[in-house]
């Protein structure tokens, strides 16, 4: 066996193939890497403040979502949940 029997010889692009598997491997390495950062990296957002959660309150009442009981009792449990 000689040096062209194993590598291809002149005229044959094996390398090409060993590329295209390379830059794919690389690819779905990078993407997977990628994901996994992104679903175990989220930093999980602290509860909105308490004022923000009664403006909130606020805009439903307001809207007529809710009623003026609801509000009370609403603005009640975020006081007491500090």
């Amino acid at each position: 066996m000689g040096f062209d029997v194993i590598y291809g010889g002149p005229g044959n692009f094996p390398w090409i193939f060993s590329t295209i598997v390379t830059i794919i491997f690389w690819t779905a390495a990078v993407i997977v890497f990628v994901m996994l950062a992104r679903h175990f990296g989220h930093t999980h957002q602290s509860p909105a403040s308490e004022s923000a959660a009664i403006d909130a309150l606020k805009m439903r009442f307001a809207r007529g979502e809710i009623n003026a009981e609801e509000f009370q009792h609403d603005v009640e449990v975020l006081k007491s949940t500090k």
